[in-house]
């Protein structure tokens, strides 16, 4: 708020009066001075000279209460513009805290209802298996992806990051008659198509026949789900991928700084548990996630959720144990979307991965 918000306004009114009642006394003074020892025609040319001495001092003081009272109302007046401002933006700054608080119990409705098996797994336990059986399935197709694109002479970042495209795919979109279509479709004609078709059945012969205690294995990996694995989770994770991402979408487009934008967020992803945090990383290598990377906005403004906003903050080294590092994929994205220097990555990875939220350093954006 501008200095001019503190005027007092009675002090002027006060420095008014006092400064019309000299002019009224000094007036009065001057009138009477030596008057009972003039005659008429004396006093006549004392008033007259009084008179034409005094009145460019009158008139110049009527201009400046003039003057003094139009600058006390416009002090009046900014007054109150600044109070609307303010009662303004508390109402809209209200009404966002409002909509968001509404889209977190909205996340934790989404997270709750999430079920497989008609229910015998739900909410969270439901992601800790989602997570085992995306592990699963990608290191199904890592192997696939490997042997079949070897000869294109990729390297092993390149390798994995298609691997986890793939396995994404198959994790949302799962195997069976009805997306056999599906990926015969993909990529066609070309390498690209082959090694859908190939990963398609070799997912649908290692899944059957099921029952809900079989251990299904992939290298040396093992794990029994309870229900039967690759079959899609699409119906599930759509609407909560969706509602994710708008709700991140609504906070940063907010006209509010980017500290405040930063502490929404930090609110919404202290929301996420491990798991999620894990399928959110592996959601972002897919089509439909990438826009957690990079997001072009109408306006020509481009968002980098998880970078800006450290997404992946509480994802610890125990749930990477296959795949691409996060912190690999970090580094190759921050030199892409933002050109840093490698000292500038180093720093920001650091922080990125630190466990402890009282330690990050938030930069301002430009």
């Amino acid at each position: 708020m501008s200095d001019k918000t503190h005027f007092n306004p009675s002090k002027v009114y006060f420095i008014i009066l006092a400064f019309g009642g000299l002019l009224l006394v000094a007036y009065i003074c001057l009138l009477t001075l030596n008057f009972n020892q003039a005659d008429a025609t004396t006093s006549g040319a004392i008033g007259d000279a009084f008179g034409g001495v005094a009145a460019p001092f009158v008139g110049t003081a009527g201009v400046l209460l003039t003057f003094l009272a139009f600058w006390v109302q416009y002090i009046a007046n900014e007054r109150q513009r600044e109070a609307y401002e303010q009662q303004r933006n508390d109402i809209k700054r209200e009404r966002f805290e409002n909509k968001f608080y509404e889209l977190l119990r909205l996340h934790k409705e989404n997270v709750n209802e999430v079920n497989i098996n008609h229910g015998a797994f739900k909410g969270r336990d439901a992601f800790i298996l989602m997570y085992r059986e995306y592990k699963f399935i990608y290191l199904i197709v890592e192997e696939e992806v490997t042997q079949h694109l070897k000869t294109y002479q990729l390297g092993d970042f390149e390798l994995k990051q298609m691997s986890h495209r793939f396995a994404f795919d198959f994790f949302m979109n799962g195997v069976g008659p009805s997306t056999d279509e599906y990926y015969e479709a993909m990529g066609k004609p070309g390498p690209v198509n082959v090694l859908y078709i190939k990963i398609n059945n070799k997912l649908k012969e290692l899944t059957r026949p099921h029952k809900d205690d079989k251990a299904y294995r992939a290298g040396h990996f093992e794990v029994k789900f309870g229900y039967k694995p690759v079959n899609g989770h699409i119906s599930r994770l759509s609407h909560y991928y969706r509602h994710l991402y708008h709700t991140i979408r609504f906070v940063v487009n907010e006209e509010q700084t980017f500290l405040q934008n930063y502490d929404f967020i930090r609110l919404f992803r202290s929301q996420l548990s491990i798991h999620e945090v894990a399928l959110l990383y592996y959601n972002s290598f897919w089509y439909k996630g990438q826009k957690m990377w990079k997001d072009e906005m109408s306006d020509g403004k481009i968002n980098h959720y998880i970078i800006d906003y450290k997404l992946l903050k509480n994802l610890p080294e125990t749930v990477q144990s296959f795949g691409l590092k996060a912190s690999e994929k970090l580094r190759k994205e921050m030199k892409i979307q933002k050109n840093w220097s490698d000292k500038k990555i180093d720093h920001e990875v650091k922080l990125s991965f630190e466990q402890t939220e009282d330690n990050v350093a938030i930069f301002e954006q430009k």
